[in-house]
């Protein structure tokens, strides 16, 4: 049952509440009871606590993900194929942060799932008992600051185009005139950090908003009708809406928000959790 399901969410550490979105927990998930996995531009460090998966990227390529290992800016959905119990914890950075932190330019992790190898010397026993969130931040910040380089500075052209890309549906071309740049100069500087093109990270982030808002589930707002998000998130229409999200998620909007238990499990306003309720970031 997927109600069954034990996903932490826990607040970012004070030092890091720019860069880091979350921590989040899978505790005894089953893999058969998870969806696809939706695109995105945060970029994740994943330590597995048991044998890691085989997943099936969207090229349609088996992979079997290292044990420790980061999740690049993915393009497409992909989903994991073992049918085994798991358990881990994951950092989800805020789109730029990794460069920022660590000089790690997203376009080299795009649609990667590169493994990341752990300093011998550095303790790692706060992952024994993840129901201790003092000790699992300190253990993370640790992890964080083992690998940090400095990183690099983000343009504030580029800091600005990411706020009204989540925003509104401006145009990349309108866009980059009000930062006095070209288009070409805008593309370029934004897969380089980010990983994907202005573009790409518009059409992503506007799905995503709709399936991380627990207010668009029937279950938590049976009166709401598909043609409020659709207006609300700006599609032309409807037909504009079924398509762009099947595209992304590979499911029609009326399927996921009434019966598509699997990913509503996730962004319920009671989920089990220690810290969703007091207010997660977007």
């Amino acid at each position: 049952m997927v109600a069954d399901m034990k996903i932490l969410f826990y607040n970012p550490p004070d030092d890091y509440k720019d860069q880091v979105k979350e921590v989040w927990i899978w505790n005894e998930v089953r893999s058969e009871n998870l969806p696809w996995i939706l695109p995105s531009y945060e970029m994740e460090l994943v330590f597995h606590l048991g044998f890691p998966p085989v997943i099936l990227n969207g090229a349609g390529k088996k992979i079997q993900l290292p044990k420790f290992h980061w999740v690049g800016p993915q393009t497409s959905r992909w989903k994991i194929l073992d049918n085994q119990i798991l358990n881990l914890v994951s950092i989800r950075f805020y789109p730029s942060s990794c460069f920022q932190l660590f000089g790690m330019p997203g376009i080299k992790l795009r649609n990667q799932y590169a493994e990341f190898y752990l300093d011998d010397k550095l303790d790692i026993s706060f992952l024994l008992d993840l129901s201790n969130e003092k000790n699992v931040i300190a253990g993370l910040i640790q992890v964080i600051q083992n690998i940090e380089k400095g990183g690099n500075d983000i343009p504030a052209y580029l800091r600005f185009a990411i706020v009204e890309l989540t925003k509104k549906q401006i145009s990349i071309g309108k866009l980059s005139s009000r930062l006095f740049i070209s288009r070409k100069q805008l593309d370029r500087k934004f897969k380089e950090v980010i990983g994907m093109s202005p573009s790409e990270f518009r059409k992503i982030n506007r799905i995503l908003d709709m399936v991380r808002n627990p207010d668009n589930y029937k279950i938590n707002n049976p009166a709401l009708k598909l043609t409020d998000i659709a207006y609300k998130k700006e599609f032309s229409d409807q037909s504009h809406f079924n398509h762009e999200f099947k595209e992304i998620s590979g499911s029609v909007p009326g399927l996921w928000f009434s019966e598509y238990e699997k990913m509503s499990h996730f962004y319920k306003s009671n989920a089990v959790n220690s810290s969703y309720s007091k207010g997660r970031g977007k």
